[in-house]
């Protein structure tokens, strides 16, 4: 008997812990995926969402189910904000850090399989194509097959992590951060990443440390950057340019239009590719990138637009503030690899042609239309 109800308690115990752990992780939600009811300065903000972005993002766009999808890394998604440039659609921001062009493969792949959107936006990043990039770890590729949609399995993924221990300790660290909330960076619902971990930052410390440091090392091409893939055999393609290939393809096989453009970066991203012995390979992946698009259209009646924006222009070579000096604020660029929303809106309203009269005289002169 004493033995049965043990057991019993027990048995009872750790459910209660269980219901507890995941009735926290519900109201807190730190991965902005399970929509509790808004409770002020509990959720209904995101500070440690981004932490987790390819889950958080995977799960928006099954509820969003955007008409109009962007591609990217970190730099499209902490510099482009669709919000006011698609009225008649709904826009999401799918860009994730470090994505490789493999990665982005799956996550257009993943999009289609959703919602197929009317039009992708493609952002082209130098350190995505290097061969020897693996597939980041967070990514679950479970969750982008055909049958994790179905009703039953996309509830269990949606709700699975409620009563992770994980979860839990992200839950913790939510709330600790909800306490100060202009310290850290956070998603807006169409998946932008609003930046304020830089912009305070930059407000107590100034630019010039940013500008200084060097990028993350999964924002950087190797030292031994190749395009062509080491073990082929793991690869439907020879190269990195073969996975844009198969995205431009895919659109094309769901009738989606598509705008491509090589993404702007500050002027010293080219010296610190020079100090790392990367400048050649960039301008190879460069003119590289633009044959693969131009190729594929010349297959088609339909061009799909590609844009560059990586050239040296006024904006990319935004003068970087001197150490110690923390009122200077930047307009354009985070770091050298990274722009602020205002350039991502520019970027809109040159690709999007939808100039609002406030434009300033360089505007005109940034960005090449290739085709």
């Amino acid at each position: 008997m004493k033995e049965k109800k043990f057991i019993t308690i027990t048995a009872f115990v750790c459910l209660l812990i269980m219901s507890l752990i995941a009735g926290v992780n519900y109201v807190v939600d730190p991965y902005g995926i399970y929509d509790p009811p808004h409770i002020e300065g509990v959720n209904g903000h995101y500070p440690s969402a981004l932490s987790f972005s390819r889950l958080f993002k995977a799960e928006a766009m099954k509820r969003v189910k955007p008409d109009v999808a962007i591609l990217g890394t970190s730099v499209a998604d902490v510099g482009l904000n669709p919000e006011g440039f698609f009225p008649d659609g709904k826009a999401y921001n799918f860009a994730v850090s470090g994505a490789s062009i493999e990665e982005q493969y799956y996550n257009l792949k993943y999009a289609f399989a959703v919602n197929p959107p009317e039009l992708v936006i493609l952002t082209l990043d130098f350190f995505i194509y290097d061969a020897n990039r693996l597939l980041h770890n967070e990514l679950d590729l479970n969750r982008f097959k055909p049958n994790a949609l179905k009703p039953v399995q996309s509830f269990f993924n949606s709700y699975g992590t409620l009563l992770s221990l994980d979860t839990f300790r992200n839950s913790l660290q939510h709330l600790r951060r909800m306490k100060h909330p202009e310290r850290y960076s956070y998603p807006r619902k169409n998946g932008h990443n609003v930046h304020q971990k830089g912009a305070y930052f930059a407000k107590h410390k100034g630019f010039y440390p940013m500008f200084v440091k060097p990028p993350a090392p999964d924002m950087m091409a190797s030292n031994d950057y190749r395009f062509d893939y080491p073990v082929p055999e793991k690869h439907p393609v020879q190269t990195s340019f073969g996975y844009l290939e198969m995205m431009l393809e895919l659109a094309r096989g769901h009738g989606a239009e598509v705008i491509l453009f090589l993404s702007p970066m500050h002027q010293k991203y080219l010296r610190v590719l020079e100090d790392q012995g990367n400048l050649a390979k960039f301008h190879e992946w460069h003119d590289r990138v633009i044959e693969t698009v131009v190729n594929h259209n010349k297959k088609y009646d339909h061009n799909y637009a590609l844009w560059d924006f990586s050239a040296k222009h006024p904006y990319t070579n935004e003068p970087i503030p001197a150490e110690g000096d923390t009122k200077t604020q930047m307009k354009y660029f985070w770091d050298v690899m990274h722009y602020q929303e205002s350039l991502g809106d520019i970027i809109f309203k040159k690709i999007l042609n939808k100039k609002d009269g406030s434009e300033d005289k360089n505007f005109r002169s940034f960005g090449k239309k290739i085709n």
